[in-house]
């Protein structure tokens, strides 16, 4: 998500400057890079559980004291706390994020708010840091907006796309090169997403044909092809939230949403049996969500139980870092076997072999999340992955009881 500016985040670190460097900040970063390198060294594991304490009780001291470099702490922590599966207190930071986000400025509830008025940007300096910042909030904000069904942003950050060529002097020496092309372009993504649902799909069709040509995803091309997979989610969530307009039919959002869940498939599958980063990185998610959802809905597919197992081992991979996992793959389960599309005695032997994989996490069982997986569900309550999760044991009986009534 890019929160932050890393150069001028590890000089501040080094002089011990708190102008993009603080405490909170630091503690925030240790958070989420011990879940991810838990994968790696398994024993960093051991230091998470006291970086969060420190970054928890750091927020609540910090966490809305006004400075841009709390709000970037403010997103890394709420998404720490999201993938360690504590929603409840994921979605509060998150809450406090997205109030001082548009205090600031950063994020615009109204077209006249203006970011200037709050921030002192007296600096070239400043003005980048402050963007990144602005923009990875933003980005964050989003797929909140998305997986919790929050109020869309309606106008986003005012301040300069950070690593876009448009905004910046390519000689100069503030352009921020560290964050390649990716953040950019996610940056574009996630301004259509927000806009209204029935323009999507033709801004979205042509934010895919303007990306630029090391965005293309080809053999061996680097591990941001994941932005695809983010373009596929946007055209799912408008397929499940849009009205029905038959004007015509290869424009149709549903032919959209077919073609996009078909065309998910391949890098869902490059992605996990070509980079080792598949097993740590928590933004895999959204691909696997979205796939392993249009495979329960159509299973006359001939190929959907190939691809939702791939899923399901993935989410046993991100566990290991992740205790939030267990949370979505049981829910996936449950729905597996709601659906009758695998056995109560294979969804059991699937889950056990998940939570045998990552015994070291110490309260595996009470982490959760409240992801939306059904958007147009009446009841919101009951579209939350952690609702369908504790479905799993009940849809175990009900299997078993059927097995046993037709023996």
């Amino acid at each position: 998500m890019s929160f932050f500016g890393a150069d001028v985040f590890l000089e501040d670190l080094v002089e011990c400057r708190q102008k993009f460097c603080s405490a909170f900040l630091v503690n925030a970063v240790l958070c989420l890079a011990c879940q991810e390198y838990t994968a790696i060294k398994p024993h960093t594991n051991l230091i998470r559980p006291a970086a969060f304490r420190e970054a928890e009780m750091l927020w609540q001291g910090e966490g809305s004291d006004g400075a841009p470099v709390s709000l970037a702490a403010t997103g890394i922590f709420s998404a720490a706390c999201i993938f360690e599966g504590k929603d409840k207190t994921g979605q509060e930071v998150a809450t406090i994020l997205r109030q001082e986000a548009e205090r600031l400025g950063v994020c615009k509830s109204s077209a006249s708010s203006s970011t200037t008025a709050t921030l002192d940007l007296g600096s070239p300096e400043l003005v980048r840091a402050t963007s990144q910042i602005a923009w990875g909030a933003y980005n964050w904000l989003t797929i909140h907006v998305i997986f919790y069904h929050r109020k869309p942003i309606q106008f986003p950050p005012a301040l300069p796309n950070p690593g876009d060529p448009q905004n910046w002097n390519l000689s100069h020496a503030g352009y921020p090169r560290h964050l390649g092309t990716t953040f950019p372009n996610t940056c574009h993504l996630w301004t259509i997403a927000q806009e209204v649902l029935e323009g999507k799909y033709r801004k979205l069709l042509g934010w895919a044909s303007s990306l630029w040509s090391d965005m293309k995803r080809v053999e061996h091309c680097t591990s941001d092809l994941i932005i695809f997979q983010w373009y596929h989610v946007s055209c799912r969530r408008g397929h499940d939230i849009s009205p029905v307009h038959r004007n015509t039919s290869d424009s149709h959002p549903k032919a959209i949403y077919a073609a996009s869940i078909n065309q998910l498939k391949d890098p869902v599958f490059s992605y996990r049996a070509n980079y080792p980063e598949a097993s740590f990185t928590s933004y895999f998610n959204p691909g696997l969500f979205t796939l392993s959802l249009a495979l329960l809905e159509d299973l006359q597919d001939p190929l959907w139980r190939y691809y939702f197992y791939i899923c399901v081992r993935c989410w046993q991979n991100l566990y290991f870092c992740y205790p939030v996992f267990r949370d979505v793959a049981k829910a996936f389960l449950s729905m597996a076997m709601q659906k009758d599309a695998i056995a109560a005695r294979e969804a059991q032997e699937l889950l056990q072999e998940i939570e045998q994989s990552a015994q070291h996490h110490a309260a595996a069982n009470e982490a959760f999340t409240s992801f939306i997986f059904d958007p147009v569900f009446s009841i919101t309550s009951e579209a939350q992955v952690h609702a369908m999760a504790d479905r799993f044991e009940e849809m175990v009986l009900f299997n078993e009881f059927i097995e046993r009534d037709f023996t």
